[in-house]
């Protein structure tokens, strides 16, 4: 449900009927692929579903520093810090 507070970052397509959204339960983590000649060519994310299982999402690495752009924008509007470095 959306409310007066949502707000979109970058494009966001509306279709009717609204096309349900996945449900990631826990996102599991991500990896980066690399071309032949040794750079970033692709980024996998896979979560997990309660009823679905696993999942993967693989987008070109420029879409997916998009996507850090846009996660990062959200993180500073929201004032939510910065969760634990994934590195470990």
């Amino acid at each position: 449900m959306a409310s007066d507070r949502d707000k979109i970052y970058g494009e966001w397509a509306f279709s009717e009927p609204a096309e349900p959204a996945n449900l990631a339960d826990r996102i599991l983590g991500a990896r980066l692929l690399y071309d032949s000649k040794g750079r970033p060519e692709w980024v996998e994310a896979q979560f997990q579903s309660a009823g679905e299982g696993f999942a993967t999402v693989r987008m070109d690495f420029p879409n997916a520093l998009f996507l850090l752009s846009c996660l990062k924008s959200l993180q500073l509007d929201s004032g939510v810090p910065f969760p634990d470095d994934p590195r470990g």
